[in-house]
């Protein structure tokens, strides 16, 4: 999982309190051949879905979609919360992978984008950065009273250049700023995959998917699994937004299983 933000403060609670979720089911067993409801250490929460009887014993993609939406929810309330009682007003952007028996999920909230890189470099984007000047989201803003403005970026209220954050809670109010997920599963076998590239908003200003991914093929011995480097190429090109890369390799043993 990456948390790619403005604040580390509102990266620190989600990515702790998503990664501790996530133990959670895992070591429940809900994503395994078999999968059963995770045990609630805490207070009760609504009951995970579970694969009907056509699905085998398999999770199926649109239940997984339907968990990462919901523990989504449940960061963004607990965030604001956390917030709200030390007076901070910042916020975070969210990228989310998810690779299990039979998938692959992507979860985006804001302007951070994971790119899938094919075995010869080709790249495809995974998710869809969330700016303000982009449809729908300037539509949805303008309809919620919200207004953008430029000054070398285009920014909500003159102040944010993501349209979907989690935290930033002086922007939510009518859902001027919105923390509504975008989730995305896939069988990357079936897209060819070899790598997923996760990446920062100030990565993206400066290399392309298809140089990145063009870059990952010759490199995938390097450290990251080439991160390291594409890391370095980004900085050099002095970009002033935030810069986090992260580099996952989709293979799948002799199983079939993914690693």
């Amino acid at each position: 999982m990456a948390a790619f933000a403005e604040s580390k403060l509102a990266a620190d609670l989600v990515h702790t309190r998503l990664l501790r979720r996530f133990h959670e089911l895992f070591d429940g067993g809900w994503l395994n051949d078999n999968p059963v409801i995770a045990k609630e250490s805490g207070p009760k929460s609504s009951p995970r879905p579970q694969p009907s009887s056509e699905q085998s014993s398999l999770v199926s993609r649109p239940a997984v979609a339907a968990v990462l939406k919901e523990e989504i929810s449940m960061a963004e309330r607990e965030l604001l919360k956390s917030l709200s009682s030390v007076h901070d007003s910042s916020g975070t952007s969210l990228l989310l992978l998810l690779i299990w028996h039979q998938g692959l999920a992507v979860a985006s909230v804001g302007d951070s984008r994971a790119v899938l890189c094919s075995a010869d470099g080709k790249a495809l984007s995974l998710t869809h950065e969330h700016k303000p000047y982009l449809q729908p989201e300037r539509g949805r803003i303008k309809r919620a009273g919200g207004y953008i403005s430029f000054d070398g970026a285009w920014r909500v209220q003159g102040i944010l250049s993501a349209s979907r954050s989690l935290g930033d809670p002086d922007l939510k109010a009518n859902g001027i700023v919105i923390a509504e997920p975008e989730i995305a599963t896939f069988d990357p076998i079936a897209l060819h995959s070899h790598l997923v590239l996760l990446a920062s908003p100030g990565f993206w200003d400066a290399i392309s998917g298809e140089v990145a991914c063009g870059f990952l093929s010759s490199r995938i011995a390097e450290p990251g699994f080439g991160a390291e480097g594409l890391a370095r190429q980004a900085a050099s090109k002095a970009s002033a937004d935030s810069l986090a890369v992260m580099v996952v390799k989709t293979n799948r043993d002799n199983s079939g299983t993914l690693s």
